[in-house]
């Protein structure tokens, strides 16, 4: 297995009104509860706010996470520097 991972080029968040969402090229995803999803987006530390929030689908191949919830608001920090998260050895040489 290989020990290096990679991060994505390119990224994609599509939301379906404001009851669903879709993410493409997640690196890594550092928390999930029901207010919010912490992830990693081309290295960037990106934050999913809304309310009930719940993974519908998580792709660790392809960096593919699909969120069922209302979606209240989408938060890209490119200064914030990124910690290892709860899901590094599921995406760690897999995307």
């Amino acid at each position: 297995m290989d020990s290096t991972r990679k991060i994505h080029t390119t990224s994609d968040i599509r939301i379906q009104d404001r009851a669903s969402a879709t993410i493409c090229g997640a690196d890594e995803i550092y928390s999930y509860d029901e207010n919010s999803v912490v992830l990693s987006l081309c290295g960037t530390r990106t934050v999913i706010e809304g309310e009930s929030l719940r993974v519908t689908e998580l792709s660790v191949e392809n960096g593919r996470i699909s969120l069922a919830g209302k979606i209240n608001a989408v938060i890209c920090e490119d200064e914030v520097p990124l910690k290892k998260g709860f899901f590094t050895s599921l995406f760690k040489g897999k995307a």
